[in-house]
């Protein structure tokens, strides 16, 4: 199933004896896309510790995606690693999108498939490059890398391509194959100058 990545803030972990605590945020490999950490607070309100649960360690969601079961017992998440020194999703937010031939949004969000952990889509903000603007939705395959200190995620499309991109939003389509498909297609159009 397709889920954004701001659907997991505040996520209850459940271990297999009981409550670890709240996502407050994942940990991903860009080169990849991959999530490959959640980063989890545990304790009590007064001991607050962040560790890091591997997603393989996810059994299921529970509660309309409220929740998450984990194959993990509770002193095993609250040993784990500390979550110090990674790149979070969170990070990423407001990045500007560089096209091509300039800035085009900013990044609002993530797409994830959970049956894997691979970060899908970045949906991306335009309201402020161009009126009447919409969120777009660009698939990971679509991004040329990070650039960590002018705060921007490149893209190898044009703005032109961006702008006359019409995509759903992903979670509308009936699987991954097929948003991965008709946003690929509209965005190859688009960028040749065929806007389908």
């Amino acid at each position: 199933m397709q889920r954004t990545i701001s659907s997991l803030h505040d996520c209850a972990v459940c271990g297999t004896d009981g409550d670890i605590g709240r996502i407050r945020d994942v940990c991903f490999d860009p080169s990849a896309w991959a999530i490959r950490h959640l980063v989890v607070e545990t304790g009590s309100s007064l001991a607050h510790r962040r560790v890091l649960v591997s997603p393989s360690s996810v059994d299921r969601f529970l509660d309309d995606g409220r929740a998450l079961q984990t194959l993990l017992a509770r002193p095993q998440a609250s040993s784990g690693p500390a979550a110090s020194g990674l790149r979070n999703a969170s990070a990423l937010l407001g990045y500007h999108l560089q096209a091509l031939d300039g800035a085009i949004g900013h990044v609002e969000d993530f797409v994830f498939d959970d049956s894997c952990w691979a970060i899908r889509y970045l949906c991306i903000d335009t309201h402020s490059w161009w009126p009447g603007a919409k969120t777009v939705w660009i698939t990971s395959s679509w991004i040329g890398g990070i650039d960590w200190r002018s705060r921007e995620v490149r893209t190898l499309l044009s703005r032109r391509a961006v702008k006359q991109h019409q995509a759903d939003h992903p979670s509308s389509f009936a699987d991954l194959s097929e948003g991965k498909r008709r946003v690929d297609t509209a965005l190859t159009a688009s960028t040749l100058g065929n806007t389908p």
